[in-house]
């Protein structure tokens, strides 16, 4: 290489520096591999070698693609398509382009990936002889991009496309990847029978083959189908299946998903304690692996859990800690969002500059033809020079356009952000007024037990029988308060994450009232309260029947509440045009005017004692709105002091 070097021959050093670099990225040294590259890299552009550039750039391509350094690879990726695309060699373009795509795709730009792929697929139907395995593998691609795009029916016919070929040339290892594609496809569309048999097919080929890294996917995959079927006992054995493959191949990776299921599944068989163990496993692996995304889902698995076991305590710290991982993923996928929106621009700033440096060579060599010509033709090479830099300033203006419209665009999804930005952080004040609430109003009773429990535990030899009931009811009605406050913190947090079931039929509404007066009659009772009933004949109503029953149990439970004795409560219902109008009146003490704005809001705190100094919350409004507006319903109140209040809100009486 010296002696080359002092002859000047550098077209032969690069050669030799790029023969270099590839042997030592076959050994896997990617550092010195990169710095012999970038040195043929530097020589061929000096001596401007095209095919030489073209390969040096596919090297660094398939370099930074093997070191993940994605946004590198598809920068030389899109050089080595730019000077490809000036040639007529359908079959090496075709290439550049499946390289390109794959960057794209990496990078998470499926639109981009998706537009290169179509392309790289038109090209090799082109030609005469066209590559089946190749069009086999794009197939796939094009079904997996689809896929991630949740444009499924467009997936399924590229992997229908994929599996008729690969068939035909009886390849059974890409044949196992389409069957698994497919099955994806019919579990995201909740078709599970099809996704059942795809699955199982594919893993026949897998255990067929000794694949047992696909083998130990697959059968974690048929678990959780059979889980979303409510299959969950065979559930709970594909998963333990899959997981035993791992453990018995030292696989390391990718353990948590399935330790994960197992725990759900063994909490919604009721074996809690083994649910437990399951989940604090990947506590541990999430832990040790740093992922907010594995955290969010470990804590609030411990969260369920700790809830089934009625561990409230540990309950609500593990919800405190999926509360603030998941706000903490939402943060970190915010700045990631706006690094790949920098990129795109950058990216394609590049290209535009790219594109412009051709024109500008082209330019340039055709003007050196020209004025290399005959002195007789000066007059046209003037005029022919003329109209060159005229569309070449109306290519760059346009280019600046293009650019400046693309700069518009960033600044909108910039704002967009900023926008979610201040939802997120409204939605996190809310959370911590909610808590506030929370700790305030489960001071009270509990500080009522702890003084009742002492002077039971300090004085009980010397209480009489009336002391000691009056101290035990003291405890009960707290003990009350803290269930009925607890009661609608979870289901509350239930509705916020969207955990939960909401399944809307046609119920027996005058039943629901009736269970839901025998439930409280007991506190109507004690103050000496009637509950009158109007429905008018209505006896059904479209809706969740969990939810109408919290809804009218709240509203009932506050109008005894705040009613005298001797009161009357009236429940009516009321048809509408398309909804019905459910009420429930009382002649208690009514709801100043100022007041009555601060209901059903979670932001404002306010709670008010009933007649009988019965303790609220306010939570039990919030809730009832939470509900009514699942139903696409409304609620409110009217009230005058000292004559009463009527809460009324609407339920649709028709399925739509």
């Amino acid at each position: 290489m010296n002696i080359w070097e002092q002859t000047g021959q550098k077209q032969e050093i690069a050669k030799l520096l790029n023969i270099l670099g590839i042997v030592y990225y076959s050994k896997g040294n990617f550092t010195e591999a990169e710095t012999l590259y970038q040195k043929a890299l530097s020589m061929r552009s000096e001596i401007n070698n095209k095919e030489g550039l073209i390969a040096v750039y596919n090297n660094l391509t398939l370099l930074y693609l093997k070191m993940g350094n994605y946004e590198k690879s598809l920068e030389f990726s899109l050089q080595a398509l730019s000077l490809v695309e000036s040639m007529d060699d359908t079959e090496q373009l075709a290439r550049t382009i499946d390289l390109v795509a794959l960057n794209y795709y990496q990078l998470g730009k499926f639109k981009n990936a998706l537009e290169y792929y179509l392309r790289e697929l038109q090209l090799y139907e082109k030609l005469e002889n066209p590559p089946d395995n190749i069009i086999l593998d794009i197939y796939f691609n094009i079904g997996k991009i689809y896929f991630s795009m949740q444009d499924f029916d467009k997936a399924l016919k590229y992997y229908q496309k994929g599996l008729v070929k690969a068939e035909k040339k009886q390849d059974y290892i890409k044949l196992a990847k389409i069957y698994s594609g497919i099955g994806n496809v019919y579990v995201e569309q909740k078709n599970y029978n099809p996704a059942l048999e795809f699955f199982n097919n594919a893993l026949i080929l897998a255990q067929k083959y000794n694949n047992k890294t696909g083998e130990a996917l697959l059968l974690n995959n048929i678990g959780l189908v059979y889980k979303n079927k409510g299959n969950l006992t065979q559930a709970l054995d594909y998963c333990k299946r899959s997981l035993e493959i791992k453990n018995k191949m030292g696989i390391k990776e990718d353990l948590f998903f399935p330790i994960t299921s197992i725990a759900e599944i063994n909490l919604k068989l009721g074996n809690v304690d083994e649910a437990l163990i399951y989940a604090n496993k990947a506590l541990d692996i999430a832990e040790k692996e740093g992922q907010l995304m594995f955290l969010r889902d470990a804590y609030f698995l411990l969260f369920e859990i700790k809830q089934r076991k009625g561990n409230y305590a540990e309950s609500l710290v593990y919800y405190q800690k999926y509360i603030s991982s998941r706000d903490s993923l939402a943060s970190e996928e915010m700045r990631k969002m706006m690094a790949e929106l920098n990129i795109k621009y950058e990216t394609e700033k590049k290209e535009a500059e790219n594109n412009l440096l051709k024109k500008s060579k082209q330019i340039q060599f055709f003007l050196f033809i020209i004025l290399s010509g005959l002195i007789l033709v000066l007059l046209l090479i003037v005029i022919n020079r003329y109209r060159v830099k005229a569309r070449a300033n109306k290519k760059l203006k346009e280019m600046n356009e293009k650019i400046q419209m693309q700069h518009n665009e960033l600044e909108k999804l910039i704002a967009q952000l900023q926008q979610k930005e201040e939802i997120l952080l409204e939605a996190n004040a809310t959370k911590d007024k909610f808590f506030s609430i929370i700790a305030h109003d489960l001071k009270n009773p509990l500080q009522a037990i702890t003084l009742s429990s002492e002077i039971l535990v300090n004085n009980i030899t010397y209480m009489t029988n009336e002391q000691l009931i009056n101290l035990s009811n003291n405890i009960h009605k707290a003990g009350s308060h803290i269930t009925n406050l607890l009661d609608n913190l979870l289901q509350w947090s239930r509705s916020q994450l969207g955990r939960m079931e909401f399944n809307p039929t046609y119920v027996n509404l005058e039943k629901i009232i009736d269970d839901n007066i025998n439930l409280l009659r007991e506190n109507a009772y004690k103050k000496n309260i009637i509950i009158d009933k109007d429905l008018l004949g209505i006896e059904k109503v479209y809706g969740d029947q969990n939810m109408i029953s919290t809804i009218i149990r709240n509203l009932l439970s506050n109008a005894i509440k705040f009613t005298p004795e001797n009161g009357i409560i009236t429940i009516s219902a009321e048809m509408g045009r398309d909804s019905i109008k459910i009420s429930v009146k009382d002649n208690g003490i009514g709801i100043e005017k100022d007041n009555l704005n601060k209901l059903f809001r979670i932001d404002t705190s306010f709670t008010t004692n009933g007649t009988a100094n019965e303790a609220g919350t306010g939570l039990g409004l919030v809730l009832c709105k939470e509900f009514v507006e699942k139903h696409n319903g409304k609620i409110w109140a009217e009230s005058s002091e000292g004559k009463g209040t009527t809460f009324s809100f609407t339920l649709p009486y028709l399925s739509k």
